[in-house]
């Protein structure tokens, strides 16, 4: 009976042993989005956000609203953007209840199927 539970504490510590820890650095991929890719509209939800983006050409709108039913008021955000790579992409507003200023927009994946935009988070593609 010994034997046994010494055979499965060798087994244990061998197991412990070679457990591999993942990668703790949070590089993130960020592929450049062009204008072409991104146009349509895009979706998130997050931190008590609903948040819809529309690209058509270089003009977006914006609309979002809370999730808290109590501030449900549907606010809007448009006018016309310039991407620069993944750095800083400029966003000039017009007609606007909230201006984002500067914001990062780029690919998180070479699927090129969630469009991170910065800080919002990732955004996915309407079906509409």
């Amino acid at each position: 009976m010994q034997r046994f539970h010494l055979f499965w504490l060798i087994g244990l510590i061998a197991t412990l042993s070679f457990t591999a820890c993942s990668d703790d650095d949070d590089d993130e991929v960020k592929i450049p989005a062009t204008v072409e890719e991104i146009q349509g509209t895009w979706l998130n939800s997050s931190n008590g956000v609903i948040r819809q983006y529309t690209f058509s050409g270089n003009d977006y709108i914006l609309l979002f609203t809370s999730t808290d039913v109590s501030d449900s008021k549907i606010k809007r955000e448009m006018g016309t953007f310039v991407l620069n790579g993944t750095t800083k992409t400029t966003i000039m507003t017009s007609g606007t209840d909230l201006t984002c200023g500067e914001l990062e927009v780029y690919w998180t994946s070479s699927l090129k199927n969630v469009l991170h935009i910065w800080p919002m988070g990732d955004f996915y593609k309407s079906s509409k």
